[in-house]
């Protein structure tokens, strides 16, 4: 299928291909290291990075802190709530990282 493309400009490759464009990659690789975090696959305290509200009958939500410089904003823990927030509870409770990620590609 990459032979059939040689040649096409760089936006008509890239579509046939199928390709997730690099946004769309850097937020599935935040989402992962989020999940990473929060289930314990780094040696860190998660509450370090994220305020989490877990309830009985649904998965971890994560809240953003409040600050009063804007400073933070661009942190990986702000860049992110809202996305993992929307995710379906399928994908916040898998067990391996390998399962979350086929599940978020899914998802996404």
């Amino acid at each position: 299928m990459a032979r059939e493309t040689r040649g096409l400009p760089y936006l008509k490759r890239f579509n046939s291909l199928k390709w997730d464009t690099v946004e769309e990659r850097v937020r599935k690789l935040y989402l992962t290291e989020a999940y990473k975090i929060i289930n314990g696959k780094y040696n860190v305290d998660h509450g370090k990075f994220f305020a989490i509200c877990e309830g009985a009958r649904r998965p971890p939500q994560l809240f953003k802190s409040k600050f009063k410089r804007n400073a933070r904003g661009g942190f990986l823990t702000n860049r992110v709530i809202n996305d993992w927030n929307r995710l379906g509870s399928e994908v916040k409770t898998s067990e391996i990282v390998m399962e979350f990620k086929r599940k978020l590609a899914k998802c996404i």
